[in-house]
C-alpha cells in the first residue's frame, strides 16, 4: 500500500470511527423535495467488455420520498434487447429509516471523497463500488475496490457493504413496483464498438438527425449525446425493438450504437 493510500484510508477510517462512537453521526437534512435524488450505488470498472462497462445502468438509485430504481434482470441469450429495463417501487418506512441510519452512521455526510483501495494489493479485475449521497448542495462519496469479495476489509468498506446491503433488503420488498419509463436517453458510439457477427446482426435506418461524427467528442475518441423530451420517447421506442446485434446505417456504414434510458439525476455521458 502507497503512502497516499495509506492516508486516504486511515481518513475514512477515523471519520468512520468518530460518526459511529461519538453518539453524534453526521445527520441528514429533513427538508429534500420528494424527487430529489438523495443516494445512487454504482459499479466502476472491472474486467469487462467496454460495451458492458459503458452500458451499466447505476446499481441503485434512491428518491427522497423511498422510490427505489435498479436494473431489471434480462436473459442470457444472443441477441439481447439493446435497452435493459429499470424497475422503480416504493421502500417501506422500516427499510428507509434502516437506510437513512446508515447514511449517518457511515460518515457520509461528513466527507467529501474516500476512495478505499487496499484490496487491489490481492484482488485483481474488480470492480469499485461507489456509494454517493446527496444533501441537497453538496455530493459525499465513497468508493470502495472489490467490495463483497475481498475477504478482509477496512472499517469504510464493512460501512459501505451494511449500507449496500440495505439496499439489497430494500428492493426486494418494494411495493408499488413497475417499469420505469425514461425521459432521456444516452448515445454513444466509438471505435471500441466492435460489429456484431453477421450471423446475427440486423441493419436499421439511421435514428439520429445528425451523423455519427457530429455527435459531441467525450474522452478516448468516444462520442456521446443526451438526448431529451418527446425525441427521447421516440428513440426509446425505437431502440425498444432493437437488440445487441443492431447497426444502424448512415450514408452507407453500418455503426454500432450503445444506448440506454438515464434514471433520476444521471448527468449522462459522464
Amino acid at each position: 500500500m502507497d503512502m497516499k493510500t495509506l492516508t486516504t484510508t486511515l481518513t475514512a477510517v477515523a471519520l468512520l470511527l468518530a460518526a459511529c462512537g461519538s453518539g453524534q453521526p453526521g445527520s441528514m437534512p429533513t427538508d429534500f423535495d420528494p424527487d430529489d435524488v438523495i443516494l445512487t450505488v454504482t459499479d466502476e470498472g472491472g474486467f469487462a467488455p467496454v460495451e458492458m462497462i459503458l452500458g451499466r445502468h447505476p446499481r441503485y438509485v434512491l428518491q427522497a420520498d423511498g422510490r427505489l430504481y435498479a436494473p431489471g434482470a434480462i436473459t442470457l441469450i444472443y441477441p439481447g434487447p439493446m435497452l435493459m429495463p429499470v424497475f422503480v417501487g416504493k421502500v417501506s418506512e422500516a427499510d428507509m429509516t434502516r437506510i437513512r441510519q446508515l447514511i449517518e452512521e457511515s460518515g457520509l455526510p461528513e466527507i467529501d471523497r474516500v476512495d478505499d483501495t487496499t484490496a487491489t494489493s490481492h484482488v485483481a479485475d474488480a470492480t469499485t463500488t461507489v456509494i454517493t449521497y446527496f444533501d441537497g448542495s453538496d455530493e459525499h462519496t465513497l468508493s470502495v475496490y472489490a467490495l463483497g469479495i475481498a475477504a478482509e476489509r477496512s472499517d469504510m468498506a464493512a460501512a459501505a457493504a451494511e449500507l449496500v446491503e440495505a439496499l439489497d433488503r430494500a428492493s426486494a420488498n418494494l411495493t408499488e413496483l413497475e417499469e420505469y419509463r425514461p425521459t432521456r436517453v444516452e448515445i454513444r458510439t466509438g471505435a471500441g464498438l466492435s460489429l456484431p457477427d453477421p450471423e446475427f446482426r440486423n441493419v436499421q435506418p439511421w435514428p439520429l438527425a445528425v451523423g455519427p461524427d457530429e455527435l459531441p467528442e467525450t474522452e478516448f475518441g468516444w462520442r456521446c449525446v443526451v438526448v431529451e423530451g418527446p425525441p427521447a420517447r421516440d428513440l426509446l421506442e425505437l431502440f425498444g425493438t432493437a437488440n445487441q446485434a443492431t447497426v444502424w446505417d448512415h450514408d452507407g456504414t453500418e455503426v454500432p450504437l450503445l444506448a440506454r434510458g438515464l434514471m433520476p439525476g444521471e448527468p449522462g455521458c459522464a
